[in-house]
């Protein structure tokens, strides 16, 4: 994100992944890397993910952790922290992300 590094994000992000933001909005893939990476008023300057955990069961791992990002969207600044659940599967290309929902961390 803070490179702006969208070939990785598409190698990362499974073609049919969703992505479910803290206000419940639901984003393809690539509505999530048009509203997220690509704007050049959106700014990244860190993303922190801390206390993972892993659920396996078969070709699927589910990560939950907590997430502190730092970044600023159109002049506005956002410094705050997230719980997300992501669910990965592994794929002939390696393991790439097939969902993520992230809520407010209270």
């Amino acid at each position: 994100l803070v490179d702006k590094d969208i070939e990785t994000l598409l190698a990362l992000m499974h073609p049919d992944c969703l992505y479910i933001n803290s206000r419940g909005a639901v984003l393809s893939r690539d509505e999530y890397i048009d509203t997220y990476v690509r704007p050049v008023e959106v700014r990244w300057t860190s993303q922190t993910l801390s206390a993972p955990r892993f659920t396996a069961a078969g070709a699927a791992v589910v990560l939950t952790c907590l997430v502190h990002d730092v970044a600023s969207f159109s002049g506005q600044s956002l410094d705050t922290s997230f719980r997300s659940t992501s669910t990965w599967i592994a794929t002939e290309h390696g393991w790439r992300c097939l969902a993520t929902h992230t809520s407010n961390a209270e």
